[in-house]
């Protein structure tokens, strides 16, 4: 809900129209997104759904460490420490947090399917769901964003 709190208040603020919704919550977040749009006589053109599967999910997050003195972020494949375990910065300790567990973010999953999922079949459901695939690099997720925004922006 928070983030559908944030959204409207967003809107609201804004005098540009709000097209696009990148999906995260639960449905009730969305509908209450969507009832505030309306209220604004603004209308949602597209749902985002940054997707990828479950392993994909767990390998990523799981691969994060963090430094304990300064909280700066390595990844062991996509951005590892020079030295294993030691940050590049202060040269403390890297830990893997507690939330960044494999275990943890299994469990984060099961949430999101339970809750999100919804979400996801209510916007298929309107033709409003964007599909974008994350399983490849930062850079072409980004640019397949920007393609799928500017579509949506051509729509309207």
């Amino acid at each position: 809900m928070a983030l559908a709190r944030a959204a409207t208040a967003r809107v609201q603020r804004d005098d540009r129209p709000a097209r696009v919704l990148i999906i995260r919550d639960t449905r009730e977040s969305g509908e209450m997104l969507e009832a505030a749009l309306e209220k604004l006589g603004r209308a949602l053109t597209a749902a985002l759904l940054i997707d990828a599967p479950d392993e994909e999910v767990v390998r990523r997050l799981s691969g994060r460490r963090t430094c304990v003195k300064n909280g700066h972020v390595y990844h062991v494949e996509f951005d590892p420490p020079k030295r294993e375990g030691v940050c590049d910065q202060d040269g403390s300790r890297l830990v893997q947090r507690d939330d960044d567990k494999p275990e943890t973010i299994k469990n984060r999953l099961s949430v999101y399917h339970e809750q999100t999922e919804p979400v996801v079949e209510h916007y298929r459901a309107t033709g409003k769901l964007v599909p974008l695939h994350a399983e490849r690099s930062v850079g072409e997720v980004f640019a397949e964003i920007q393609a799928a925004l500017e579509q949506v922006e051509a729509r309207a």
